[in-house]
């Protein structure tokens, strides 16, 4: 008995044809070296965006210790402030 005669395998194997076929047309059945140079772009991608968080968390650490040491130098400068307002204060009493 030849089976490739029978109408089911015949419909089985047209099924499997047009499956591809459609499987190619949309576009789920790709290449391996397509897909390879995608994974490989993603790769890439992902290399440069640690790196880029990286530098950002970089510039942010630099701009916090900026910003603490602005603090405390205008806290120092209040201070001194508050120091020199205080001797005026007490000179200008002093003085008939």
């Amino acid at each position: 008995m030849e089976w490739v005669g029978l109408p089911f395998v015949q419909g089985g194997f047209m099924l499997v044809v047009i499956a591809f076929v459609l499987a190619m047309m949309t576009g789920r059945l790709l290449p391996k070296s397509y897909v390879d140079d995608l994974r490989e772009g993603d790769k890439l991608t992902i290399e440069r965006q640690r790196e880029e968080i990286t530098e950002w968390r970089t510039a942010w650490v630099a701009a916090d210790l900026s910003k603490r040491e602005l603090v405390t130098h205008v806290g120092d400068l209040m201070e001194t402030g508050k120091v020199t307002a205080d001797a005026l204060r007490s000179i200008a009493k002093e003085t008939p």
